[in-house]
């Protein structure tokens, strides 16, 4: 059995900086997904303190602002320790 040579992808720098841009809501800010939805994009939020992670996840959210050190509110919903 004989197997053909696969094609070699083009990838520049700029082309792969676009992309994970664009699939971590950082070219825009997502509009149809929640908080769930945007740690599930970048498979998990990290963060060692609590408005590092909301404020990873709320960059993403259109819509999403800081009310308060450690609250964010998207649409109606809002979590944090002053919520």
């Amino acid at each position: 059995m004989t197997t053909k040579p696969t094609a070699r992808a083009a990838l520049t720098w700029r082309g792969v900086t676009a992309r994970r841009m664009a699939r971590h809501a950082l070219a825009e800010p997502a509009t149809g997904l929640g908080r769930a939805g945007i740690a599930g994009v970048l498979c998990g939020a990290h963060a060692q303190v609590l408005t590092a992670a909301e404020l990873s996840i709320g960059r993403r959210i259109a819509g999403a602002v800081m009310e308060a050190p450690a609250t964010l509110t998207v649409g109606t919903v809002t979590v944090g320790a002053h919520a």
